[in-house]
């Protein structure tokens, strides 16, 4: 899977990876529909200091689902076994088992609202926020309507 990010709901910007150059980056926020707000490092691949935005999409959209798996997974880890149903994979992957089962990929795009860390701002409420757009540039290349960095005139 290559890079892929956000477009900010307070700003419009991309979320840029923390591999990019040009001085953008500037980490994640993500807003949650019970308002929690996490902030964090974003990699480019989807995580959030090293959590899967969709794995925590997962836990809004199927909590007892992932508490299930996420039960299952430690208690497998512990027993030593490696054949389990799951494989004793990373939680995440089996998250994304749930995503595919359940078709809830789309529903967790439309639910994904997303920001730059500096424009959290204290008593921010989901329901008044539409969900991200997609980057363009992939958070990793300028999108063509970023305005925080001056575009190259082409010849």
């Amino acid at each position: 899977m290559g890079f892929f990010s956000w477009r900010s709901i307070v700003s419009g910007h991309d979320i840029m990876n923390q591999y990019g150059g040009d001085d953008m980056y500037d980490g994640i926020a993500i807003l949650l529909p019970d308002n929690t707000i996490i902030k964090g490092e974003y990699d480019g691949y989807g995580r959030i200091s090293g959590e899967c935005i969709y794995g925590i999409m997962a836990k809004v959209l199927f909590p007892e689902q992932i508490k299930r798996l996420d039960e299952e997974w430690a208690k497998n880890w512990e027993d030593g076994e490696n054949d389990s149903s799951f494989e004793c994979r990373d939680t995440d992957d089996d998250r994304d088992i749930i995503f595919n089962t359940e078709g809830a990929f789309d529903q967790a795009n439309k639910m994904i609202k997303v920001m730059l860390r500096s424009e959290v701002k204290e008593g921010m409420k989901y329901d008044d926020y539409k969900p991200s757009k997609n980057a363009e540039g992939q958070g990793h290349w300028i999108s063509s309507y970023e305005t925080r960095l001056e575009q190259p005139i082409e010849d």
